[in-house]
């Protein structure tokens, strides 16, 4: 027993120390030797051996190679659409910032229309002001003089 505790055991080995460990009914040993053996076959059915495992590797990095040339020709792709998307928007910006431009130049023209305007109504209101002004004054000398001839007349 002091051997197995040195050496590593396989699987084969702690399956004949389980049986030797089981009482001396058969009964319960053959039932056990039974499911051990069943057991045992199905993993040797089952595991994979170096070469499944290798074959898995090769499998893996040819697929994660054929992924990544994949993606870089469709990250390629997305560059040069976002690309001409930028060129796009560039020209497009500067379309709307000529047209800004335009605007604002039509706005400065009519604002200074518009100012003009305005200087010569005020202009105009205090040229008529003034002439109201004459005239209220000459009507007035009109009605003294009318108010002279008609006191003189009498």
């Amino acid at each position: 027993m002091e051997e197995s505790t040195t050496k590593k055991l396989t699987l084969d080995d702690k399956v004949d120390i389980l049986i030797e460990k089981v009482d001396g009914n058969t009964k319960n040993i053959d039932s056990l030797t039974d499911t051990l053996s069943e057991f045992m076959g199905f993993v040797r059915d089952n595991m994979a051996t170096k070469d499944d495992i290798e074959d898995l590797r090769k499998e893996v990095k040819g697929d994660s190679a054929t992924l990544r040339t994949e993606l870089k020709g469709e990250m390629a792709e997305m560059k040069e659409e976002i690309g001409d998307l930028r060129l796009e928007m560039q020209a497009g910006f500067r379309g709307i910032e000529k047209e800004l431009m335009d605007i604002k130049a039509s706005l400065d023209r009519l604002e200074k229309k518009t100012q003009e305007d305005d200087d010569a109504t005020v202009q105009e209101i205090f040229l008529l002001k003034k002439r109201v002004a004459q005239v209220e004054k000459e009507l007035v000398l009109l009605k003294k003089d009318q108010k002279h001839h008609v006191t003189h007349s009498t």
